[in-house]
């Protein structure tokens, strides 16, 4: 019985001590350093275009902005207590790994600069190398203690630094480059972490691009009656074969194999033009091409080329946006890249049909049709 009291008391304590933790933790809700996401995410990602193509023929100008992203936003709050130090600011560190972006960047004459706070007077570049360029920066309202609830926003700057005249290709790997520390001391105390993804830079010379193509698609003769129409429409395929130019110098450090990352990869993006040379009318989305007999005249045939997904391309010169990229009408001359490959086979369709809305005239037909590659 005497156990039992005994037992029933060192269970009370026990239950007593439970009772009591969680008080004793909330108190203890900080530790006496350091910089935390009210969002409980220790990491920010930064996001870089998985590649970035030059034209190595249109030197671009130092200065010149190549990229810029999106405004990242996220929320800390951070915490110091060092004797002697009354008050500090936050610091953004560039880190170890940031020397793999260094590299990178050094060797493709770009630099990053980065927005903090929207501050568009005062950039940071994080490479000592790089006039004004520091390994940290400290921003923000000094503190004692407790910052408080703050937001920090970044913005990165693909920046042209110098002039590359070579053909060549770079791979960035996916890095912890920065980190959010609570003061110039704090390196080693709890932070936030700010990744930068994989990207590929690569400086392309203009006389890469080569190809071939069929000289002749040929159509069957039409043969229609009021009442018979069994040679139309008709379809032909043929094939564009995009490569890489034996006759362009130096590409040995652009199309070398991919390395041990599958993004360090040669990949160059194409587009597919079919430019009409006969003078021949086309409809408003560009689309369609109206047939001539050798005359001169519309003799009620019309045609279209489709990509190997069957959308019809858009004849004539491409809408490109500022990158080259083609958009708009032009989208689905957008043609399979060249990865990790000096050649690709491009599918192509033909289609022969009648236009109803002109009478079918006898004689012979043909048009010629300028395919051009271009890359972006």
């Amino acid at each position: 019985m005497q156990w039992q009291q005994r037992a029933r008391r060192a269970l009370a304590r026990v239950l007593m001590a439970i009772a009591l933790m969680p008080a004793f933790a909330y108190g203890q809700a900080h530790p006496a350093n350091g910089c935390f996401s009210s969002a409980g995410a220790n990491a920010v990602r930064l996001e870089i275009p998985p590649s970035v193509t030059f034209d190595l023929d249109r030197q671009l100008i130092n200065g010149e902005w190549l990229y810029r992203s999106r405004v990242y936003e996220f929320n800390y709050r951070c915490y110091r207590n060092r004797p002697g130090i009354n008050q500090s600011q936050v610091e953004l560190r560039s880190l170890f790994d940031f020397a793999i972006i260094r590299q990178a960047l050094r060797d493709t004459g770009v630099r990053l600069d980065l927005i903090i706070n929207g501050d568009v007077n005062k950039f940071w570049n994080p490479d000592p190398m790089i006039p004004g360029g520091a390994e940290g920066y400290v921003f923000g309202d000094p503190y004692s203690q407790d910052t408080g609830e703050r937001t920090l926003t970044v913005t990165m700057l693909l920046i042209v630094d110098r002039q590359i005249t070579s053909p060549l290709r770079v791979f960035m790997p996916s890095t912890t480059a920065f980190k959010l520390i609570n003061d110039s001391w704090g390196v080693a105390d709890p932070g936030i972490f700010i990744t930068t993804s994989a990207t590929r830079f690569q400086y392309v010379p203009r006389c890469i691009g080569d190809l071939a193509v069929d000289s002749v698609v040929p159509f069957d003769t039409v043969l229609n009656t009021v009442t018979y129409n069994g040679k139309l429409p008709q379809s032909k395929p043929f094939q564009v074969i995009t490569r890489v130019n034996p006759a362009c110098p130096n590409l040995g450090s652009l199309t070398r194999p991919a390395g041990a990352n599958p993004n360090d990869v040669f990949h160059l993006p194409l587009a597919v033009s079919f430019e009409p040379q006969g003078g021949e009318r086309m409809d408003p989305m560009l689309q369609t091409i109206y047939m001539k007999n050798t005359d001169g005249k519309e003799n009620g045939l019309k045609l279209r080329i489709t990509n190997a997904a069957g959308s019809n391309v858009q004849f004539g010169t491409l809408f490109v946006d500022r990158l080259g990229m083609p958009i708009s009408l032009s989208v689905n001359n957008i043609a399979a890249p060249l990865m990790n490959t000096t050649s690709v086979a491009q599918g192509y369709t033909a289609h022969l049909e009648r236009e109803p809305t002109i009478g079918l005239v006898t004689g012979k037909y043909n048009t010629q049709v300028l395919v051009k590659a271009t890359w972006y």
